[in-house]
Formats: structure tokens, C-alpha cells, sequence
């Protein structure tokens, strides 16, 4: 089995590569079989499109491709795999400003003796869709905020029930990847800022002094 970070990576629709939206994901598995990235990418692909009704339309999700990384190899990594998703296009035709996100958390089971710091994950979902936030509060709808959660429940339990592919916490603070299965997670319901999704000004307003 090998320790496998896998990127989902979102083109934006200027097709500017600054603006894809790049998400890690860590698994153990084993790598050169054709049935891992079979499982992989459907484990992935049901994640993403459990919410696609509440995908930002700035962003070309049928287009995400997921590249897959042997964390046991030298830097500089080249992918061992790198396909399409195949995620569905986004219903949305509204968005959000793109450095809006929601954060996915996730962690191992809690141990005595464990730094649990380095047993936790997460991941920064986006961009989404305007109807996501609910306007009166300025927080997560709550059924936007449900779908989310249902989706990594049943990423986990889909994991969990594997016979070669789980989820897991990546952590590289000793040096060597360590790999830690993933217990449980949480979204909370309030908004994360990626500021490097912001877009950059396309126009300038002047003001100035009038003599």
C-alpha cells in the first residue's frame, strides 16, 4: 500500500491557470492498479457532485481533472495518474466572489500521547453559488450546509468499507509523510476567505482633485 496525495484541480472559466482552485486529498492505496484510481475517482467524483446545484458558474467543473502524487517519492513528485474527473457541469448561474469558501475538516481518532494537531486535515470548498449564503445571517444556507456534510459522511463510509483505498490525514511535520486514517470531520457554518481565489481588477474608477 502507498500513501497517495490526490489533487482535484477546478479550471476557472478565463482559463487563466493563476485561478484553478486546487484541492488536496490523501489516501492509501495501492498505486499501480487500475481498480485504485477506478475507486478514487468515484469516491471523489460522488463528493463533488453530491453538491453541483450550489457550484459557482466562474468555475468549468466538467473540466476538473485529479492528478495523484506518491508522497514515498523525491521532489520534485511527478503525477502517477492524472485523468479527468468527469464531475458533472455546474446548474448554478450566480456566484459568490471566488475567494469565498467552506472549509471541510476532518481528523484520526483522538489517542493519549498523539499530537492531534498533526492528525487533522482539511480541505477549502468552492467557489459556490449566491443562493449558498443565507442573506439574513450572512451564513451558509442550511441545506446547502447539509449537502456538504452528507457528501464526507459518505465519503467516509465509503472509505471505511474499502478493501483497497482509504481516506486519509497527510501530515509532512517530521519530515517523511505519515499517513493517519480519517475517524470523523465537521463543516462549520460560517465562511473561510482564500484570498489568492480573489480575481485580480479587470478595471480601474478615478477620482481626483478639481481645481
Amino acid at each position: 500500500m502507498t500513501l497517495l496525495r490526490c489533487q482535484v484541480v477546478i479550471p476557472a472559466d478565463n482559463a487563466d491557470p493563476a485561478d484553478v482552485v486546487v484541492n488536496n486529498w490523501g489516501f492509501i492505496a495501492i498505486p499501480h492498479d487500475a481498480g485504485t484510481w477506478a475507486e478514487i475517482k468515484a469516491m471523489l467524483k460522488g463528493f463533488y457532485d453530491a453538491w453541483s446545484s450550489h457550484r459557482s458558474s466562474l468555475y468549468v467543473w466538467e473540466n476538473t481533472r485529479i492528478k495523484a502524487y506518491d508522497m514515498d517519492a523525491p521532489k520534485p513528485r511527478v503525477p502517477l495518474h492524472d485523468e479527468s474527473l468527469g464531475l458533472v457541469a455546474s446548474a448554478g448561474t450566480t456566484s459568490l466572489p471566488q475567494e469565498v469558501a467552506l472549509c471541510l475538516s476532518f481528523q484520526a481518532a483522538k489517542g493519549s500521547g498523539l499530537n492531534q494537531r498533526r492528525r487533522r486535515g482539511r480541505v477549502y470548498l468552492g467557489p459556490f453559488v449566491t443562493n449558498t449564503n443565507q442573506g439574513t445571517t450572512g451564513r451558509p444556507d442550511s441545506t446547502f450546509h447539509t449537502a456538504i456534510v452528507t457528501a464526507a459522511q459518505t465519503l467516509l463510509n465509503t472509505s471505511n468499507t474499502s478493501a483497497g483505498v482509504a481516506w486519509c490525514v497527510i501530515s509532512e511535520a517530521t519530515g517523511a509523510p505519515i499517513a493517519n486514517g480519517v475517524d470523523n470531520g465537521w463543516v462549520d457554518n460560517a465562511w473561510d476567505i482564500q484570498r489568492r481565489r480573489g480575481n485580480e481588477a479587470s478595471s480601474r474608477l478615478l477620482f481626483t482633485t478639481v481645481i
